[in-house]
Parts: C-alpha cells; structure tokens; sequence
C-alpha cells in the first residue's frame, strides 16, 4: 500500500506544471512610461508596463500576428509581474512556468490552430552564399538593426541562420522557413528601404538579402497560429 501511494506521488509531481516559487501579478500604473521585459539569472523575471498579448507572445515564441481571439484589452491594458523561480532555470523553463503562470492568474485558455498561409523560404543564391565566417566566436551572438528616416541595416554579430530567419520574420511579418543548410556563426550587414514604394532610397528587404548570397523565395505553406479562448484581468496579489 506505501509503495502504491509512493508511486502515485511521484507520478502525480511529474505531471504537475512547472511553477514560480513566488510571483506578483498586477496592474500597472497608468502613468508608466517605462517598458521592461527580461529574465535574469538565478530564475529572476520582471515583466513592467506590458501588455497582456505582448506577455503571451514572449511566454509562447509566437509572433503577434500569428495571435488571434481573446478580449479587447489584451493589447491596451498593461501590467506588471515580478516572479522568482527556484535554482537556475533555462530560458525555456522560464517560459513554461511563465504560460503556467498567466493559466493561473490571468485565466488564460487558448489554443493552436495550423492554417494554410503565405511564408518565405530563406535558401542560398546559385551563386553561393557571401557570407563571412565570425571570427571572434566568444563575441555575443546577434542580429542587430540600426535605422534610420529611410533605410533600415541588419547587422550579424557571430551570428546563426536560424537568428537571421528570426530576425527576418520579424521585418517581414510573415514566417520565413532556413532552407540554406548553413550551420557556423557569421558576420554580415545590409541595408535596405523601409518604403518598397520609394525604390529611391534603396532596394527593398527581399532584394538586399541577396547581397549576402541568399533569396527570399515566396511559397505556401502551413502557419501555426495561437488562438486566445478566454482571459481575464487579474486582481492585485
């Protein structure tokens, strides 16, 4: 009888949801003007002044515009939440006790859809990818933008493919699939117009990519979606 019992404990911890040790969920304060995002080590997570769809965005690694449902005041009212995690979790640990999070306060219910959309393949050029390797690999690895009143310039610092279909996905609003084969870090930079219509101040996104080697080949293919059922605004605790 000890050891049955033994074994529904150990069975019923292993199903259980990976949770904060303590967290604070509330409301923001309407005059905030400051916006703070981020983990730090030690299971350390502050979340200031965002939205409740910015949250599940960052908690799911889903894009907004692949975000649906759920009520108005998802992308207008802000909130703050200071949580604390046992030991020194993983990014994606942190992650999952932060959706086990917004269940519990905040109701959360949602849902994965696959639709049928428009996505990117990123693939290398017949003539070859133009690409340097990094030669610092203890550099931070990144994709940064710097821009200005009419170009945009994305930098690789050490960078992988799969930073730059990211980072890409971002500029494009739409899903781009790394169909290059590429593995390594690498250095690179282009700039390109943030108005395809003013071909004057520079080549658009798609064609300024090909510099590096690469294309942007347009295709169907199946988009996750994240589909928000039901929410609700949290009290104070």
């Amino acid at each position: 009888m000890t050891r049955m019992l033994i074994a529904v404990l150990l069975a019923s911890a292993a199903l259980a949801q990976p949770a904060f040790e303590v967290a604070s969920v509330k409301p923001a304060d309407r005059n905030a003007r400051i916006l703070d995002l981020r983990e730090e080590p030690g299971g350390r997570l502050t979340i200031k002044n965002i939205s409740l769809l910015r949250i599940v965005q960052w908690a799911y690694g889903m894009h907004w515009y692949w975000i649906a449902g759920g009520p108005s005041w998802i992308d207008s009212d802000r909130f703050d939440i200071l949580a604390k995690a046992e030991g020194d979790p993983s990014h994606e640990q942190m992650m999952n006790m932060l959706a086990t999070l917004l269940e519990d306060r905040f109701k959360l219910k949602l849902h994965r859809e696959t639709k049928e959309g428009a996505v990117f393949h990123l693939v290398v050029a017949k003539s070859g990818a133009k690409l340097t390797p990094s030669k610092d690999k203890n550099a931070d690895s990144r994709v940064l933008g710097r821009f200005n009143a009419l170009t945009h310039r994305l930098m690789g610092e050490n960078a992988t493919m799969d930073q730059l279909r990211r980072r890409l996905e971002d500029e494009l609003h739409q899903p781009v699939i790394d169909q290059t084969g590429l593995e390594g870090n690498f250095d690179f930079s282009f700039e390109y117009s943030i108005d395809d219509s003013k071909p004057e101040s520079g080549p658009s996104l798609v064609t300024a990519i090909q510099e590096l080697g690469l294309r942007l080949e347009s295709a169907g293919g199946p988009v996750e979606t994240l589909v928000i059922d039901h929410a609700e605004k949290p009290g104070e605790n």
